[in-house]
C-alpha cells in the first residue's frame, strides 16, 4: 500500500488502524470495535443511511429514544461480559505441561497437553513468544 521508499506510511496510518480495529479478534470472539461501541462497525454512506432511519422512526419522541438508549447500554455490557468469558476460554487453553507431537513445514506445530490429552496445533512463533516470557 506504500511506495516502496515508504516515506508515505503516514497516509495510510488511518485505514490500517481502521482494519485492525474492525477486524475479528478470535481470543475475544468480536472486533474491537463491537467491544467498544457494542455494535459492528459501518461505512459512513451506511451510517448515514441508519441515522436518517433513526429520526424517521422515533420521530424525535425523547421518551422511547431514552428507552432504547438504556437497552443498548445494557446489551453493550452483556457483549463485553461475553466477550472476557472467551478471553478467558482462550488464556485457559495454555495450562500445560504440554508435548510437542509433530512439527509441520511452515512454522506450525502440534502439541498434546499431557494433564488432559488435548492436541492443539498451534502456530510456532508465537509458542516461542510464549516460551521467552516464562523463563
Amino acid at each position: 500500500m506504500v511506495n516502496p521508499d515508504r516515506k508515505d506510511w503516514s497516509l495510510k496510518l488511518d485505514d490500517a488502524l481502521w482494519a485492525y480495529r474492525t477486524a475479528y479478534e478470535t481470543p475475544i470472539g468480536m472486533s474491537p470495535y463491537r467491544l467498544i461501541f457494542g455494535k459492528p462497525s459501518h461505512l459512513p454512506v451506511e451510517v448515514e443511511h441508519r441515522a436518517y432511519w433513526a429520526v424517521k422512526s422515533f420521530n424525535l419522541q425523547m421518551s422511547e429514544a431514552g428507552i432504547h438508549r438504556k437497552l443498548q447500554l445494557q446489551e453493550l455490557e452483556e457483549i463485553r461480559n461475553g466477550a472476557y468469558e472467551n478471553a478467558s476460554i482462550y488464556k485457559s487453553r495454555w495450562m500445560g505441561p504440554y508435548e510437542v507431537v509433530r512439527v509441520f513445514p511452515y512454522g506450525a506445530i502440534e502439541i498434546k497437553c499431557l494433564k488432559s490429552g488435548k492436541v492443539l496445533k498451534v502456530n510456532g512463533q508465537s509458542l516461542s513468544t510464549i516460551m521467552r516470557k516464562l523463563k
